[in-house]
């Protein structure tokens, strides 16, 4: 019987400089071979040696999404166990776990302390500066309307300046503001009230109290430069949507959410979501209508001329002095989507019904449209065939790229149903 062969773990010489290649290869063209090798090849690849896997390691991040919270910054930070992988992450968002209004009111506690909270967006907004190379930005945070203004400043003074505004493609921000008065919140009454329960590091984060009438300077003194950013996302309640008056304080009170876009020349698809109607002016509890200050320059938004996809989301049906602005702010879209929140509200503007949307007409580049169709509460829903004189009509007005166009509601038989949507679609003048 032949002796049994005894197998020895094979070691791995102490210095591997003098015959690993790897070792004075610049990082990025080791990821490029690494990068180019098959699945299996990789695993194979990774359990050669330790410092194979550890070459290996960093790939697994490669087009993931993370989710940054404070576990996350102790993995990625120096000397942290995923701190290899910083480079190649291309997409990060903010953690949830701070994502309902009753998460934010029931989590304060009873005593009212914001620290948690704000401890939370502070260290997210830190972490974000580890990664280098990112494409995806998703920013998403639930607070009180108190703390609105400097929660912004502060999140964008954390991006401006960092490596990778450099290579960022989509940057988006998810805000939802807490009206005062609510839950264990209601015992601060004003800004100075919160600031003063903050710990030094959260006191020192927040900064001083910025008030609306200086949110607009000092965003507009951090604006990151992002040359490579395509997309811009804004969803956020109570704001203004560019089609509100430039002459209103509602539209200057909003400015400062679009701000940071406008240093983005090659921007192309910019979506805006908000639960506020485009009113043309702010409307204060008083029901008075208060305009724009003097200083107030609505050509900002002459930046976003360029865009060529855009989708809005708002609380109502455009008006037809709305849709008068749009076509000579986005002169040069491609994809019009406009949506409401509630497609079961009647629309109450019957004066403008035939011509509200004609101004798309001057969209001459204009290939998808998707609009709201009108329903009224004495007149029902404006017909179909009527709709087909709309889109003839705007054909025959300039629009001859015009492929598609899509009329959506929510139709409902009874108070209290949440209704079914529907749409019709004409293609080239024709139903569907």
């Amino acid at each position: 019987m032949p002796p049994k062969r005894r197998f020895m773990r094979r070691k791995e010489p102490k210095n591997l400089s003098g015959n690993d290649p790897f070792l004075i290869i610049p990082l990025e063209i080791r990821f490029l071979i690494l990068n180019d090798l098959a699945v299996t090849w990789k695993k194979n690849f990774s359990r050669c040696s330790k410092h194979c896997y550890n070459m290996a390691f960093p790939l697994r991040f490669k087009d993931k999404n993370i989710i940054i919270n404070q576990k996350t910054a102790t993995l990625f930070e120096d000397d942290g166990l995923c701190a290899s992988g910083c480079y190649f992450l291309r997409a990060v968002c903010f953690d949830r776990e701070w994502g309902r209004a009753k998460d934010v009111l029931d989590r304060v506690g009873p005593d009212g302390d914001p620290n948690a909270l704000i401890s939370h967006l502070r260290v997210s907004t830190e972490t974000i500066g580890l990664f280098q190379c990112l494409r995806n930005l998703h920013i998403s945070y639930v607070i009180p309307s108190l703390i609105e203004n400097n929660i912004y400043a502060a999140i964008l003074n954390g991006i401006t300046g960092r490596r990778f505004c450099g290579t960022l493609r989509r940057l988006e921000f998810q805000v939802y503001k807490i009206p005062g008065g609510q839950g264990s919140w209601s015992k601060f009454k004003s800004y100075q009230q919160i600031y003063s329960t903050l710990s030094a590091e959260n006191q020192e984060f927040l900064g001083e109290e910025i008030t609306s009438d200086m949110i607009g300077k000092v965003v507009g003194a951090k604006i990151p430069t992002l040359p490579l950013l395509k997309a811009a996302v804004i969803s956020a309640n109570g704001i203004a949507t560019p089609l509100a008056d430039p002459g209103s304080k509602f539209l200057e009170l909003s400015a400062f959410y679009y701000l940071p876009f406008t240093a983005a020349p090659n921007l192309r698809t910019l979506d805006v979501s908000t639960t506020e109607t485009s009113k043309g002016s702010c409307i204060f509890d008083n029901g008075e209508k208060e305009p724009a200050s003097q200083e107030f320059n609505s050509g900002f938004l002459d930046s976003f001329s360029k865009i060529k996809n855009l989708n809005l989301t708002n609380s109502a049906i455009p008006r037809a002095d709305e849709m008068e602005r749009l076509a000579k702010l986005f002169p040069n879209l491609q994809n019009l989507n406009i949506g409401v929140f509630d497609g079961r509200k009647w629309d109450t503007n019957y004066e403008d019904s035939d011509t509200r949307y004609d101004a798309v007409t001057k969209i001459k580049d204009l290939d998808e449209l998707t609009i709201p169709w009108p329903a009224y509460e004495v007149y029902g829903g404006v017909s179909p065939k009527i709709l087909e004189v709309w889109v003839h009509r705007w054909m025959l007005a300039g629009l001859g790229n015009l492929r598609n166009v899509n009329f959506c509601r929510t139709r409902t038989r009874h108070e209290g149903d949440m209704g079914k949507p529907v749409k019709v679609a004409f293609a080239a003048g024709g139903t569907e």
